[in-house]
């Protein structure tokens, strides 16, 4: 589980490119080559990681409740400051997909756990 949080990533960083490309209606090329040097960079990190091989030990449930938390209340900030600024929210779509791998990880993880349960 832990890492996909390198699609995730990757996923977020290209959103924002093109969030950040539209927002700011300048500089396609950068954005494109950020988006295409992140996205590079993340998927060389899961490659990576999927060839390691070993059996990784699991993370707690509970550091994928807190990332969620931090990643909201991350958001929130920058939300406030935009709101403060005037301005648009930088990176936000990096934030939103953050917050929902967190939350959908912490709560499979929990659902898993509540089922072997039983």
């Amino acid at each position: 589980m832990a890492r996909w949080i390198y699609a995730a990533l990757a996923l977020g960083w290209v959103l924002s490119m093109i969030y950040e490309c539209v927002q700011t209606g300048t500089g396609a090329a950068l954005y494109f080559s950020l988006g295409v040097i992140g996205l590079t960079a993340f998927v060389i990190l899961f490659v990576r990681d999927l060839t390691r091989g070993g059996e990784q030990k699991p993370v707690p449930r509970m550091v994928y409740f807190l990332g969620a938390a931090i990643s909201a209340a991350l958001f929130y900030r920058a939300l406030s400051k935009a709101a403060y600024a005037g301005t648009y929210v930088q990176f936000m779509p990096f934030y939103l997909v953050m917050f929902a791998y967190f939350l959908g990880a912490g709560l499979y993880l929990w659902w898993k756990a509540l089922r072997e349960k039983r």
